[in-house]
Order: structure tokens, then C-alpha cells, then sequence
């Protein structure tokens, strides 16, 4: 078997695009075509080379067996041996250019090493984007990639390199009507619509208000505000990445989609796949899903079609056996960002629309619960005794990778749509605590504000946080049941407080939270 990096197209407009490194590659390298094809049998380009084939691009190819020779004596597993290998073959920056007289792809390969000679007269390198804007990226920028080892850090450092385009400082300026294609028109006006019903956000804005309430995820709302900001920006629809989250319940999948789209002013609807099925069996058919996206978007079809469509409970297709794998395969039109018919409306006023696919995020979710639970075991049997002990047995943190998921029954074809695949893991009493009281706008924020307009001062204890968030712990639910837990232990001083009780200071303690009667008023 061989393995190689692959590289992600990234157009920037005029025939120009920037590379990005994206994962390790497993397949076969064909020396006499010089192309690679991948165990999914996409074809990648040599990205030092000369070929036709315009969308997937790889590098530094080398066989597993040679990998291994090469990393024999460092007694490294495979899995390591893959992300050292990935780490060292970030020598060079790429930058390409079509040229249609020669009909292929020219790619210039700029090594970090000599970055300094390329920026010798000017610390910035403008490339213009199809908006007519210029795109800075700057020296310092560049060279801080080599000394990055994650490879989600590498990727979005490249991708903020993008997203710092002054496309979003000068909001979108456009090129001169006279110098602009019908094509290049019709695409400036999309984009200028949706960006004038959308509220303007930087990545590290939106990520911080994310994490401002999600607490303990950061690695999984990276990617996830890394992804959705890059499909809205992008007006290249084969640019646009669909997203698989896999996470236990409770965790903050939905919500940080949530506020993400809220943030952004970009309409979203979440559906729960097992109600689902393919074309012929009892059911809602897969394409109803984007009429209740129509109707979140208040029947704007250009805003439903920008939107995000959550498909939660993934996992659970996998166990269907045959329905559920057609449903899997229902899906692909959608993925495929294919026009397709929507039904909207009931009865009399039923009516069909013709809804496009090119822009629509779909984000895929699921517990996995099973998956996770036998990578857990399969971890411990691996080192052959566990001192884990019952408390801390949810804090086992293993990867899902995408042969796990393909094991597991998911199909790979569907899975070869998803380039995003991001995990949310298991909150221990710790992090649920720091939920508790440092979540903004969370359950204490509600509560403190609600009795602060009564004109009575709520205090929570750090005992009574931990006692309640314990409580929640034990329910295995993330922090789901945190609101119901904190309401239920204000019941009594809700009952006192609106039968009349003159209370000025409200105080809640670890008793409180085992028994509601037992708070502190003065």
C-alpha cells in the first residue's frame, strides 16, 4: 500500500489557488500516469507534476513498508509513524496558476526555507480573489507553519491565512462592471445578497463567542466555525464541505451549531434521521427534509438554499440494515449538491420547488455510542489491565477513525462526501461545573437574571455547583439535564417567592441541591 499527503484546492479567482494540506492518503501510486488513486478510487494529481485532473491534488507519496523502515527504530505506532510523516513533508508553500494554452494546471512551489528570498522587497503577497480583491498573506504567518506538529492547527492556520482576505475588511468589494463575465456577475450578486442578510464575524469572533458557552469541545468548535465560515465565503460550491459530528449526548452538538448560525444569520433545521426512509418505503422521504429548512429560512428559498441542514442521529441508519443504508444513499443526491424537487405546503396549497444543493451545509450527527464503547474496550484490552476506575471510566478518550466508521457499517461512498469529521468528547464533573458558572448566558445567567428583576440577589455556592453538577454526572446525559437539576432545587424558593415571601438575598448551598427546601434567604 502507499500513502501520500493530499492537497486541497483552494480557489482564489483568475485561475489562481492556494494549496492547503489536508490529511495522509492511503491507496495506490501509479508511476506511469503519475497520478495516485485513493482507497476510494479518487484520482489525485501530482501536485509537482503535470496532469489534467483539476480537483484532488497529493504529495510526498511513499509506500507503508518503506515508511516503516524509515521510522523502524523510533517504536512508533502506525498511526504516529502517519502524523510524523505528514509533519515532515510540510517543506513547501503552493500556489498555482491554470494555463489554458497548455491546458494543465501550473503550480509554483515556494519552500518555507526560502521565504525570506520571496518576500525580500515587500513582507505581504497579494494574490487577487474573483471578488477583486486582493488576498495578503503575510511572511510571519507563513513561516509559523513549520513550527506547527497538529495537524487541525495547520489547517486552520491556512485557512484564517484565507479568511483574512481583505473580502472581508472591505466587505466584498466587486470588480468593475465592465471588466466582469455575465458568469463572474451572477456570482458577485449571489454573494453580495447573502452577505448583506448575513452579520459580518471573524473566525476568532465567532469562536470565542461559541466557546463562551460550550465548554470542554474546543477542538470539535474549530472545526465546525472553521467549516461553516469557509462554505459561506466560498462561492465555489466543490469548495463547500459537508460535516460529521460524533460526540456522546449532551456534549454540545447542536448548540454550537446553534449559536453559530444565529451569529451569522443563517437559517438552519434539525431532523432526526430515523424518521426517515428511501423513496418507496413508509416514511418521510429524505428531500422533505429542506422543506422544513424552506420554513426555518420564512420561505426565502436563496437563504434556505445558503443554509445548514442538521441530520442527527446518523449512527442509528447504520443498524437498519437495508432501508437504512438506501436512506444513506437517498442522501447522496443532497450531498452531491444536485438541484432537487422539495414538496412544500399541505393539501390544496401544495406546491413543488426546485431546490439547489451547491451551497447547503449538511452536518451529520450521531452518539456512536456502541462504536465508542468498543474502541473504550479494545483500548484497555490493549495495554492488558486498567487502574481506570468507574468514576472517571467516561474520560477514556479514544479517536473515531474513518475505517471505524466504515466498520461500522457506514458506507464508504458516503463517507468520501464528509472531508470534516470532528468529535465531541464526554464532560467530566469538572468541566460541568465550569459550565455551571462559566457558560454566558447559560442556566446561573437565566436564573440570576430572572430573580435580579424581582429585585432579589441569587448566589449559587461552589459546593452547591459541584453537588448539582455531580448530580447531572450520574445521569449520563453531558449537560442536558444541568437546567432541569438547578430548576428542580429552586422549586420551594419559587413557591415562597411568588406566594409573596419578602426575600432580598437568595442563597443556594450543596443541602439545596439535594433538597429544595433547604435554601438561605434573608
Amino acid at each position: 500500500m502507499d500513502i501520500a499527503v493530499k492537497y486541497e484546492k483552494i480557489n482564489l479567482g483568475n485561475e489562481r489557488y492556494v494549496f492547503k494540506p489536508v490529511c495522509i492518503i492511503k491507496g495506490k501510486y501509479d508511476p506511469m500516469a503519475d497520478v495516485f488513486e485513493t482507497e476510494y478510487k479518487d484520482l489525485c494529481a501530482n501536485i509537482e507534476g503535470d496532469s489534467q485532473y483539476e480537483d484532488n491534488y497529493f504529495g510526498c507519496h511513499i509506500t507503508l513498508d518503506d515508511l516503516k523502515m524509515v521510522y523502524r527504530d523510533q517504536g512508533l505506532t502506525e498511526e504516529d509513524m502517519l502524523m510524523q510523516y505528514y509533519d515532515e513533508c510540510m517543506t513547501c508553500f503552493y500556489i498555482g496558476q491554470f494555463d489554458y494554452i497548455e491546458d494543465k494546471m501550473q503550480i509554483i512551489s515556494i519552500p518555507f526555507e526560502e521565504l525570506d528570498t520571496a518576500f525580500e522587497e515587500d513582507e505581504e503577497m497579494y494574490i487577487p480573489t474573483e471578488n477583486g480583491v486582493e488576498i495578503k498573506f503575510k511572511l510571519e504567518e507563513l513561516k509559523k507553519l513549520r513550527e506547527i506538529n497538529d495537524i487541525e492547527e495547520i489547517r486552520e492556520k491556512l485557512d484564517e491565512v484565507i479568511l483574512c482576505a481583505k473580502t472581508i475588511e472591505e466587505n466584498n468589494k466587486l470588480f468593475d462592471d465592465s471588466v466582469k463575465t455575465d458568469k463572474e456577475k451572477k456570482l458577485n450578486e449571489v454573494f453580495a445578497v447573502q452577505k448583506a442578510e448575513s452579520k459580518l464575524i471573524s473566525l476568532k469572533e465567532l469562536r470565542k463567542e461559541v466557546k463562551d458557552v460550550i465548554k470542554g469541545q474546543d477542538k470539535a468548535v474549530d472545526a465546525v466555525t472553521r467549516g461553516i465560515i469557509v462554505n459561506q465565503m466560498s462561492n465555489n460550491p466543490k469548495h463547500k464541505s459537508h460535516m460529521l459530528i460524533t460526540g456522546p449526548s449532551g456534549t454540545g452538538k447542536t448548540e454550537m451549531v446553534n449559536i453559530i448560525s444565529k451569529k451569522l444569520g443563517i437559517p438552519y433545521f434539525k431532523v432526526d434521521s430515523p424518521q426517515y426512509t428511501s423513496e418507496g418505503y413508509v416514511g418521510k422521504s429524505v428531500y422533505s427534509m429542506l422543506s422544513g429548512l424552506l420554513t426555518a429560512a420564512n420561505n426565502d428559498l436563496n437563504k434556505a438554499e445558503h443554509g445548514i441542514l442538521i441530520i442527527d442521529e446518523i449512527d442509528k441508519k447504520l443498524t437498519e440494515g437495508v432501508n437504512g443504508k438506501e436512506v444513506l444513499n437517498a442522501m447522496l443526491k443532497m450531498m452531491d449538491r444536485e438541484v432537487v424537487e422539495v414538496d412544500i405546503g399541505h393539501g390544496y396549497q401544495e406546491k413543488k420547488v426546485m431546490f439547489d444543493t451547491s451551497n447547503l451545509t449538511i452536518i451529520f450527527m450521531g452518539a456512536f455510542a456502541d462504536l465508542y464503547a468498543s474502541k473504550v474496550k479494545e483500548k484497555k484490552k490493549g495495554i492488558g489491565f486498567s487502574t481506570t476506575t468507574e468514576k472517571d471510566e467516561n474520560k477514556e478518550k479514544v479517536s473515531i477513525t474513518n475505517d471505524d466508521l466504515i466498520k461500522a457499517g457506514m458506507p464508504a461512498e458516503f463517507l468520501g462526501r464528509i472531508p470534516i469529521v470532528t468529535s465531541t468528547e464526554d464532560l467530566d464533573v469538572e468541566q460541568l461545573v465550569e459550565i455551571l458558572y462559566k457558560s454566558k448566558g447559560g442556566t446561573i445567567d437565566e436564573e440570576k437574571e430572572f430573580f435580579r428583576d424581582l429585585g432579589i440577589t441569587l448566589k449559587f455556592t461552589a459546593p452547591y455547583m459541584k453537588e448539582i453538577a455531580e448530580k447531572a454526572h450520574k445521569t449520563k446525559t453531558g449537560a442536558r439535564n444541568l437546567r432541569k437539576l438547578v430548576r428542580e432545587s429552586l422549586s420551594v424558593a419559587y413557591d415562597d417567592i411568588l406566594s409573596g415571601k419578602k426575600v432580598k438575598v437568595l442563597k443556594l448551598t450543596k443541602e439545596t441541591a439535594n433538597d429544595p427546601k433547604k435554601y438561605y434567604a434573608e
